[in-house]
C-alpha cells in the first residue's frame, strides 16, 4: 500500500509541476485570468454621470416599444442613423449605475433600457457599412452588458444572452484586421470575453489587442515612427489615432494583471507620441495631411477631447514621462503657448513619403504620393474632391487655427503647396488603395535640418500635369521650388496658400507697401517681392504671376462628404498662388514662407536674405544658407552641375551637406528607394578638390530603404596643399565601409 501511496504522491506532484509550468508560460489560461478586476478596470475607464437633461429627453422621446420617434430604422447609408439608437442606451446605462445621477437605479430608466435593447433585437438593424455592425455596435453593446451588472437591478439573462449571441454572429474574425482595426476590434472581443468567462474568446482577444505596437511593412507602425492603413497610406492621425487610443485603453483595462502592457511595447508607444503624433499637432489642432478622409468631418482637426483622453490615459501607464505628455497637454488646452516646450526638429518619414519640420514658432508639413504609397482616401462619401490633396500639400500653421473647418470653402483646385490645373471636375479617387505614379519621393534630413523632393507626371482623368518640387528647410524660412511644370491645361496654378482670411494682408513690390482691406481679389500683382498675411511672410525672389484673393464665401459640409447633410459654412478665405505662363512647358517657381514676420521683417529679408537659391531645374535644385553653411540638394537626373556648388552624380538622390569646425557632413537618401549603391562627387569654394563618397544601400532591408546614410568628409582650406578626405558612417549603423578618394 505504502508504495502505492508513494507513486500516487508523485504523480500528484508532477501534474503539479506540469500544470504550474502552463501557468507560466506565455498562454492565456483560465487560472490567470481576474474576470472581477478587469471588469472593474472596465467600468472604472468608461463610466460617467450623463446630463440628466439629456436622459430626461432619451426617456421622454422613446416608445413604448423600445423605439426612439426621431430614428429611421431602415437606414442603411455610411450615416447609419440607428448607431443613435444604442449610443443612447449606453448612456442611459451610465446613469442608472451612477449614484450622484437622479436617474440612479430608477425603475423607469431600467425599463426604457430593457426595452431599448428588446426593440435593437427585434428589429435587427442592419448597415451597408461592416464598421457599423462588426465594430461600433458590438463596443457600445458590450459596455451596456458590463455596465448593467453592477448598481442595481441586473439585465434578464435570457435577453444578454441574446445580445451576446447576436456579438457571435456579427463580431468579426480578428485574424483578418490589422492596425487599428485589429486594436479596435480587440476591445469589443475583451468585452464578451469578460461577460461570458470564455478563456478561449479572452485568449484570442488579449494576444490579438498589443499585436499593433510592432514595426510591420504591412499595415501599422513602421520603423520610422509613421503609421499606415488602407493599405501604404499615411495615417499618423486618424487611424494612427485609434490604434494608440485603443492599446492605452486596453493597457488599463489589463493594468494590475500578467496581462500589462510589455515595456517594449510600451517603448514604442511612447515613441510614436512624442516623436510622431504630437508633431503633427499645433496647439489643438492636427495637421490636415497627416490624416485621411477624416478631414471632411467638421470639428476632426480638433478633436481635443478624445486627444486629451489619449495623452491623460498615457500618463497612467507610462506615468516615469508624465512630464512630457502635460507639456503636450498643456498646448492643446491652450494652458501654455502653442510654442511651449516644442524642440525643433526636422523628420522625413521614407514609408510614408511625409515630412515634419518644427520650430517653437511654427510648424511645416508635405504630403507626397509615390508608386509605393496611396493617396489620402475618398471612401464611405467622404473626401469627395480630395484628389490633390497629396501632391505635395503643405500645412503652414503658426497657432493650429490656420486651417480648422475651412474644407468646404476651400477651391480644392487650389490645395495648399499643391501644382495643379483649374478643372471644372476634380477627379474622383479611384480606390480605396490608390497608389502614385511617381518613382520619385523622398527627402533626407540631419534630425535638424533637411530637404524633400518630388517628380511626377499624372495623366489620370485628363489631370496631365507634372512638375519637379523641392522644399528646403532651414531656421526660419522654408524655400519651395518648382521646376519642369508641364501640363495640357492653360490654366495650372502652384498654391503658396489657402487659408482663413483676416481682416487684411499687405503687399511689397518695388514700387512701395500697400495695405490691401476689406474683400480683395488681384490678379497678377506686377512685380510683387512680397506679402503677408495673419504674421506669415511669403517671399518672391523673382517676377512670376503672383494673385490673392481674401473675400468672404460661403460653402457647405455636403460638397466633401455625404455624412454631414446641408451644413453650412461661410467666412473669409486668404488664397495666394502663383499661375503659370502660357503655354505650360518647363516652367518654374519659387517662394520662401517665413512665419512670424512683420512689414519690417519681411522688407528686411527681401532686401538682405542670407539664403541663396543656386539652381532650380528639373535635373537639379540647390538651396543654401550662408549663415549655417547647409547646402540642400535635389538631384532629379543624374549629371554634373558647375558653381558655387559642384556635383558629379550618376543617381537620382537627394542630399544636405553641412560646414562644421572646416570639416563637412554629408546627408544623403535615395528618393528612388531601389539603388543599391549611390556614388556622389561634391565641390566647394573652400575644397581644393572634388570630394566623392559612395553609399552602399544593399545590407538594408525592405523596412530602411529611403533613409538617410551620413558620411563625414574632412577637409582644409583651398588655399592648403593637403587633401581633403571622406569617412564613412550612418545614421543608422556604423557597419558600412570607409571610403576614401580623392579625384582631381
Amino acid at each position: 500500500m505504502n508504495r502505492y501511496r508513494h507513486i500516487s504522491i508523485l504523480l500528484l506532484s508532477i501534474l503539479c509541476v506540469v500544470v504550474l509550468c502552463l501557468m507560466l508560460c506565455g498562454s492565456v489560461k483560465a487560472s490567470s485570468i481576474d474576470y472581477n478586476l478587469i471588469l472593474r478596470n472596465i467600468r472604472q475607464e468608461n463610466v460617467y454621470s450623463p446630463s440628466e437633461g439629456k436622459i430626461q429627453s432619451y426617456l421622454a422621446s422613446m416608445g413604448d416599444d423600445g423605439s426612439f420617434s426621431d430614428i429611421n430604422y431602415d437606414d442603411k447609408s455610411n450615416r447609419w442613423e440607428p448607431q443613435v439608437h444604442y449610443g443612447r442606451l449606453l448612456q442611459m446605462a451610465y446613469a442608472y449605475i451612477s449614484p450622484p445621477n437622479k436617474y440612479y437605479k430608477k425603475t423607469e430608466l431600467y425599463d426604457k433600457i430593457v426595452k431599448g435593447i428588446s426593440y435593437w433585437l427585434s428589429v435587427n438593424p442592419t448597415s451597408n457599412n461592416w464598421y457599423h455592425t462588426q465594430m461600433s455596435e458590438p463596443l457600445d453593446f458590450g459596455m451596456i452588458l458590463i455596465t448593467m451588472r453592477t448598481g442595481g437591478k441586473k439585465l434578464p439573462k435570457l435577453l444578454e444572452q441574446r445580445v451576446i449571441e447576436r456579438w457571435a454572429a456579427n463580431g468579426s474574425n480578428l485574424t483578418k484586421m490589422t492596425g487599428a482595426n485589429l486594436a479596435e476590434m480587440s476591445i469589443h472581443w475583451l468585452y464578451f470575453g469578460c461577460l461570458t468567462k470564455d478563456d478561449n474568446i479572452m485568449e484570442q482577444a488579449i494576444n490579438s489587442l498589443y499585436r499593433p505596437v510592432a514595426y510591420t511593412d504591412a499595415e501599422g507602425l513602421q520603423v520610422d515612427n509613421s503609421f499606415l492603413q488602407h493599405g501604404h497610406q499615411l495615417y499618423i492621425g486618424g487611424y494612427g489615432e485609434v490604434m494608440i487610443g485603443r492599446v492605452i485603453q486596453a493597457a488599463l483595462y489589463l493594468k494590475g494583471t500578467r496581462f500589462a502592457l510589455p515595456k517594449d511595447k510600451l517603448t514604442i508607444l511612447r515613441n510614436y507620441i512624442v516623436n510622431s503624433y504630437s508633431n503633427v499637432l499645433r496647439g489643438r489642432t492636427i495637421h490636415w495631411n497627416a490624416i485621411g478622409r477624416q478631414l471632411s468631418r467638421p470639428g476632426y482637426l480638433y478633436n481635443t477631447d478624445n486627444r486629451i483622453l489619449i495623452l491623460e490615459r498615457m500618463k497612467s501607464i507610462d506615468s516615469k514621462y508624465a512630464s512630457v505628455y502635460d507639456s503636450i497637454l498643456n498646448r492643446i488646452r491652450g494652458v501654455e503657448e502653442h510654442s511651449d516646450a516644442i524642440q525643433p526638429s526636422h523628420t522625413h518619414y521614407f514609408r510614408g513619403d511625409y515630412t515634419v519640420y518644427v520650430r517653437p514658432d511654427f510648424s511645416f508639413a508635405t504630403r507626397m504620393v509615390s508608386s509605393r504609397t496611396c493617396r489620402q482616401e475618398s471612401i464611405n462619401g467622404e473626401n469627395l474632391l480630395g484628389y490633390f490633396l497629396s501632391d505635395g500639400s503643405m500645412v503652414i500653421t503658426c497657432t493650429g487655427e490656420e486651417y480648422n473647418d475651412i474644407m468646404p470653402l476651400w477651391d480644392w483646385n487650389k490645395i495648399p503647396g499643391v501644382t495643379a490645373p483649374t478643372l471644372k471636375e476634380i477627379p474622383h479617387i479611384p480606390s480605396i488603395k490608390t497608389f502614385g505614379t511617381s518613382s520619385f519621393a523622398g527627402g533626407v534630413s540631419d534630425s535638424i535640418y533637411g530637404c524633400t523632393g518630388y517628380s511626377y507626371y499624372d495623366t489620370y482623368a485628363g489631370v496631365n500635369t507634372g512638375a519637379s518640387k523641392g522644399c528646403f528647410f532651414f531656421d526660419s524660412e522654408v524655400v519651395c521650388l518648382g521646376a519642369g511644370i508641364n501640363s495640357t491645361h492653360n490654366e495650372v496654378w502652384t498654391t503658396v496658400n489657402q487659408c482663413w482670411g483676416k481682416d487684411s494682408f499687405v503687399v511689397g513690390t518695388s514700387e512701395g507697401i500697400k495695405v490691401y482691406e476689406g474683400d480683395v481679389s488681384i490678379t497678377d500683382i506686377n512685380d510683387c517681392r512680397w506679402v503677408l498675411h495673419d504674421g506669415i511672410g511669403y517671399y518672391f525672389p523673382e517676377n512670376q504671376a503672383i494673385s490673392v484673393e481674401n473675400e468672404e464665401k460661403k460653402g457647405n459640409w455636403n460638397r466633401i462628404s455625404t455624412m454631414w447633410g446641408n451644413r453650412e459654412v461661410k467666412g473669409k478665405v486668404f488664397t495666394l498662388g502663383i499661375k503659370c505662363r502660357v503655354p505650360v512647358r518647363d516652367r518654374t517657381y519659387s517662394y520662401i514662407i517665413i512665419p512670424n514676420s512683420t512689414v519690417e521683417s519681411i522688407q528686411e529679408y527681401a532686401d538682405n536674405s542670407e539664403t541663396e537659391i543656386l539652381t532650380n531645374t528639373k535635373d537639379f535644385q540647390i538651396v543654401h544658407d550662408k549663415r549655417k553653411g547647409i547646402y540642400e540638394c535635389i538631384c532629379y537626373n543624374p549629371d554634373t552641375i558647375i558653381g558655387e556648388l559642384e556635383i558629379d552624380t550618376r543617381q537620382p538622390c537627394v542630399f544636405l551637406l553641412k560646414e562644421e569646425n572646416s570639416n563637412y557632413y554629408l546627408f544623403l537618401s535615395d528618393p528612388l528607394q531601389n539603388q543599391k549603391k549611390i556614388r556622389l562627387g561634391v565641390r566647394t569654394k573652400d575644397m581644393e578638390n572634388m570630394s566623392y563618397c559612395e553609399f552602399d544601400f544593399s545590407g538594408d532591408s525592405k523596412s530602411y530603404t529611403g533613409r538617410t546614410f551620413e558620411k563625414e568628409i574632412r577637409i582644409v582650406s583651398s588655399s592648403s596643399n593637403r587633401e581633403s578626405s571622406t569617412t564613412g558612417g550612418t545614421i543608422i549603423d556604423d557597419i558600412l565601409s570607409i571610403i576614401r578618394s580623392i579625384f582631381g
